[in-house]
């Protein structure tokens, strides 16, 4: 080196403070990380259980970035999507302007997402939504990843608001340690990402022993929940590929999709009829074009 400035260390000026000085800057820096963890606090305090979600730490999802946002006068503007295609995959990138008219700031959120999505794609054997597409394509790959679009731009859209929200109120990068004082911990979080099947599962809803949830409480879930259910059949009706059971409870309805696949006979179980009392030992929470779906692999008419 020949002495330029990069061989000198700076002197922090600190270093030339006066004592006064140090004392105000250590109050200011007191003051300003109480605040900010309060407000922390009180925007964690605006979300439910499950607006998060468990990939190793607390991720908030797309509709706890709204919650967080309404209640904090955050402003969202609307997504820009850009698609890349590149060997049969599409890329997708996501721009959305998040501003905060309080403190006169605009935030620029990224969030991306693909068809190559292991929890859309999942194992060849799996359930996930990129096999349903496959199956309902008749095999055509590229069609199914064509139909898989609307949910990776969806996914996109959601990453690019959770990231941005959270950035802009400081609870992204917080841990489970973090939030457990506020009453999120991973056993309450909304689900638990397992990549490997393409699926998540919802922990406080995982026993198949559990005691069976009510209509209102499944219809509140939060998508890739897992449930029981014992009810009254309303009536039942046959698809192309599936039965569709509407059971009631009270006032409220819910309408159960059975795979013809998971009935050899092809045919609903004996006694499987209007007004009949049935348990289902597993319902899975899913989506279809936007809409909640409900399916489940078994039913057992009750005695």
């Amino acid at each position: 080196m020949n002495g330029t400035a990069l061989d000198t260390v700076a002197e922090s000026p600190l270093e030339r403070a006066t004592p006064d000085q140090i004392e105000d800057i250590e109050a200011s820096i007191i003051r300003r990380a109480e605040g900010g963890k309060r407000v922390v606090r009180a925007a964690i305090s605006s979300t439910y259980a499950s607006d998060w979600v468990d990939f190793g730490g607390p991720y908030l999802q797309g509709k706890g970035a709204d919650r967080l946002a309404r209640f904090c006068g955050l402003r969202l503007g609307a997504p820009e999507f850009t698609e890349r295609w590149e060997e049969g995959e599409c890329f997708v990138e996501c721009v959305m302007m998040i501003s905060w008219p309080r403190f006169d700031v605009d935030y620029a959120a990224y969030g991306a997402c693909s068809t190559l999505d292991k929890f859309y794609v999942g194992k060849a054997e799996s359930r996930a939504t990129y096999r349903q597409y496959v199956e309902l394509a008749d095999g055509n790959e590229r069609k199914a990843k064509f139909m898989l679009l609307p949910h990776v731009k969806k996914k996109a859209h959601e990453n690019a608001k959770s990231r941005g929200v959270s950035s802009l109120l400081g609870v992204r990068g917080l841990t489970w340690q973090d939030l457990e004082g506020m009453g999120f911990t991973p056993d309450r979080s909304a689900a638990k990402v397992k990549y490997a099947s393409g699926a998540k599962t919802k922990k406080s809803h995982q026993a198949k022993d559990a005691s069976p949830a009510t209509i209102e409480q499944i219809l509140a879930l939060p998508k890739d929940s897992v449930c029981t259910l014992r009810a009254t059949v309303f009536n039942i009706q046959r698809g192309k590929m599936k039965w569709m059971v509407t059971v009631t409870e009270g006032t409220n309805k819910l309408s159960v999709t059975l795979w013809l696949r998971d009935f050899p006979e092809q045919t609903p179980p004996e006694g499987l009829v209007a007004q009949s009392e049935v348990f289902f030992p597993e319902i899975k929470v899913g989506e279809w074009q936007g809409n909640a779906q409900y399916s489940a692999n078994a039913v057992e008419v009750v005695e």
